[in-house]
């Protein structure tokens, strides 16, 4: 604070000031000793130093309003990259989305059986085979069975033996089976078929000298004699009667019913 006070008012000043105010304070016995012209230098300089005095340590006036913002610092060049941070974990997983419009109805499928026996028009389908009987063997019977029972039994005329052909094999008088054409069997051994109410059995091999014809196709149970009038197939199934001649023989084929 000092020196503030003597920055403005010099050394020899500030002296004379504070020689006045110890005269003010010392009374009237200090004064006495001093000549005419100290005193007036001195009260000169009392006043003086008071005034200043006074100026200087005055009460601080209001606070000014703040000044306007300075401008903008301008940007900076940009700094490295830092380094990544630790990976985050799994969010949940969102809701589930709503279903998507129904697609167009299918074709209809074929018609399945229903019920106890196999209906109308509808078909069922197996293999058959036999091979290698014993030597001197004159006959070999082979079973197919119907997974599906028939309605009814089949008569003879609707049991039919295809050859590879696309022909049926039917005994004529002399005993000798004859090729002849036929309009119920219109599958092969690959693809079997048959009209409604037919049985149809396809041959797909036979040894040569093996004797098959329609009219060894026999229901279960039927005797084994060379009857026309007994070939059949019974509402589970059939029999395949085939006649050997010589050593063994094989032959496999397919079969197909149509209720």
């Amino acid at each position: 604070m000092f020196s503030r006070i003597r920055d403005k008012m010099g050394t020899a000043g500030l002296i004379v000031a504070v020689v006045a105010l110890v005269a003010a304070l010392g009374g009237g016995a200090y004064a006495a000793g001093l000549t005419g012209q100290e005193k007036s230098l001195i009260k000169k300089e009392s006043k003086k130093f008071s005034k200043q005095f006074s100026k200087q340590f005055a009460e601080a006036g209001p606070k000014g309003d703040p000044g306007a913002p300075g401008a903008a610092g301008g940007i900076g060049p940009v700094g490295p990259v830092g380094p990544s941070g630790p990976e985050g974990s799994e969010g949940p997983i969102g809701p589930e989305g709503p279903d998507g419009p129904t697609g167009p109805e299918g074709p209809t499928g074929p018609t399945g059986n229903i019920g106890p026996t196999l209906m109308g028009n509808v078909t069922e389908t197996g293999s058959w085979s036999f091979g290698q009987t014993v030597t001197g063997s004159t006959f070999a019977d082979v079973h197919v069975s119907f997974s599906i029972p028939l309605a009814a039994a089949l008569p003879a005329a609707n049991v039919h033996f295809i050859n590879t052909a696309g022909q049926e094999l039917i005994l004529n008088e002399l005993f000798v089976v004859v090729p002849t054409a036929q309009a119920n069997c219109l599958g092969d051994a690959a693809e079997p078929e048959a009209n409604s109410g037919h049985l149809c059995v396809y041959q797909s091999f036979l040894n040569a000298g093996v004797m098959m014809a329609s009219q060894f196709i026999y229901s279960p149970g039927v005797s084994e004699l060379v009857n026309p009038a007994s070939a059949s197939a019974g509402v589970s199934g059939a029999r395949l009667h085939f006649i050997l001649e010589g050593a063994s023989k094989a032959g496999w084929g397919s079969w197909a019913v149509t209720g």
